[in-house]
């Protein structure tokens, strides 16, 4: 008796869906009429990410495909759209600003100090332009700096750093 078996990869298209959460509250009607101590208990909601309906796994998505798929917010927003969920890429760009603020910033600097530890390091900028920069014309040059470890036989690190000098301050 022979078997034939063959093996094939299914594709399973992401979805959306709204989750709501629901905080039931509780009083005591004895309790309700002592202004002083009233006693009302009530079920913990998981707190938010941000002050947005963004949940934690649609944010790490758009900064995974910015980042990683090197998708622009643009190309996000029309994918989104196919799955009829319309909002901005301004606020999805707020999403990623932040949530690297609030979240990431500590292994941002974290990799800094290891960066720092290394042998040697290698830095280089690229100019760039911001269109709506506060306190900056359209037409002026900022840079974006790339930080990496050498080759010492160890994990990389690669960090980015925006600033509007290409002074060596920076490098430094």
């Amino acid at each position: 008796m022979r078997y034939r078996n063959t093996v094939s990869l299914e594709y399973i298209p992401a979805t959306l869906k709204v989750v709501e959460y629901v905080s039931v509250h509780y009083g005591c009607p004895k309790c309700k009429t002592d202004e002083e101590k009233p006693n009302i208990i009530h079920a913990p909601v998981p707190p938010a990410l941000l002050r947005s309906y963004a949940s934690p796994s649609i944010v790490a998505w758009v900064i995974y495909s910015k980042y990683v798929n090197e998708m622009p917010l643009y190309r996000q927003k029309k994918d989104w759209l196919q799955y009829g969920f319309e909002h901005s890429r301004a606020t999805m760009a707020n999403w990623v600003i932040e949530c690297t603020d609030k979240y990431l910033r500590v292994l941002y600097e974290f990799y800094h100090k290891l960066l720092l530890s290394r042998e040697f390091a290698m830095a280089d900028e690229s100019p760039i332009q911001v269109l709506k920069e506060e306190g900056r014309e359209a037409t002026a040059k900022s840079y974006m700096w790339l930080f990496r470890s050498g080759e010492d036989y160890t994990p990389p690190i690669v960090l980015y750093k925006y600033v509007s000098t290409r002074s060596g301050d920076v490098a430094k």
